[in-house]
């Protein structure tokens, strides 16, 4: 079965519940019901179903009292629910409170609540903190070969180092630790961060060829790699030159769309914010004024403190 053949593989997860379920095997019930929750959070966005089995592989590990695991799939309930949902406080204090028992917790434990930490630290707009975090558990996934986080740890890293404005340090991210994971199991993962490395390079002034990133997007099957890759390429339109403002408004407004539909509410408030620097672009205050506003009450609600307090300074240089 290829990896993304998902139709197929929902089957499989519901018959292999059921098969876990009737021989009473608690381990396999345990990490059926995790990965389930994953894939539903990731590609569907079906959040509330995602939140129903995550609760269910938490009981189960509880039965089974493995601290170990408990952690873990905290920490990914935090990485794959709570942010890409939009509830950024709850992703924040649930790795919060993994990170505290994960000091005594072998090495594989650790990488993912560090990696966990990082980025809901990052959400929650600890830019710092996140740097810190997701420093120690990039570290401990290429100790371990783990490339099912060293990726989205590593990408959330490129973010910090775009928010401060460190292009050369975001690019050697994505040559140490995310172009050499090509062989990464999931297409979508690699469609989107050729998407990112894109953005990238063209956010640190390079001419780049961005004919292909269309094809890409359209290639990525996961819903909240969607969301998030429709704010990567309006932000690349946004920045590339003065001759694709036009595209720029358009994919802005296809993020919008998609952000809405999907329920992520973070990268909504993003798209929001996009438009305030597209209007600020055409001389356009009002609207651009309009937009922040709108960023700032969608992080709000997210509970993304630093987010808030970020476009909250841009909003009073706008007035």
């Amino acid at each position: 079965m290829n990896a993304e053949d998902f139709e197929e593989g929902f089957q499989y997860f519901e018959k292999g519940l059921r098969i876990a379920e009737e021989e009473g095997n608690l381990l396999s019930f345990t990490n059926i019901s995790f990965y389930f929750a994953a894939v539903l959070a990731l590609l569907s966005v079906e959040f509330e179903k995602s939140l129903v089995y995550f609760n269910r592989a938490l009981e189960l590990a509880e039965t089974r009292n493995s601290i170990s695991e408990l952690l873990r799939i905290n920490a990914s309930m935090s990485y794959f629910l709570y942010i890409n949902q939009g509830k950024i406080d709850h992703a924040y204090q649930m790795s919060k409170a993994a990170l505290t028992l994960a000091l005594d917790q072998d090495d594989q434990t650790k990488e993912i609540v560090y990696s966990a930490y990082g980025i809901a630290c990052l959400h929650k707009g600890l830019f710092d903190d996140a740097e810190a975090y997701l420093k120690k558990g990039i570290v401990l996934c290429q100790k371990s070969g783990d490339q099912n986080w060293v990726v989205p740890s590593s990408l959330a890293l490129v973010e910090i180092y775009l928010i401060k404005r460190e292009y050369k340090k975001a690019q050697t991210v994505f040559e140490q630790s995310i172009l050499p994971s090509k062989h990464m199991e999931l297409p979508t993962t690699l469609l989107y961060s050729e998407i990112s490395l894109v953005r990238c390079r063209i956010l640190n002034g390079q001419d780049i060829d961005i004919r292909e990133i269309l094809d890409r997007f359209n290639r990525i099957k996961f819903a909240v790699h969607k969301s998030r890759a429709s704010n990567l390429i309006s932000e690349i339109f946004l920045n590339i030159d003065d001759q694709h403002m036009s595209e720029a408004g358009e994919w802005i407004s296809k993020a919008i769309e998609i952000n809405t539909q999907n329920g992520t509410r973070f990268y909504l408030g993003q798209s929001h914010h996009l438009y305030s620097e597209f209007y600020q672009k055409q001389d356009n205050l009002p609207q651009a004024r309009e937009q922040v506003n709108k960023a700032i009450d969608i992080m709000k609600e997210c509970g993304a403190d630093g987010w808030v307090e970020r476009y909250e300074k841009e909003l009073a240089d706008l007035l």
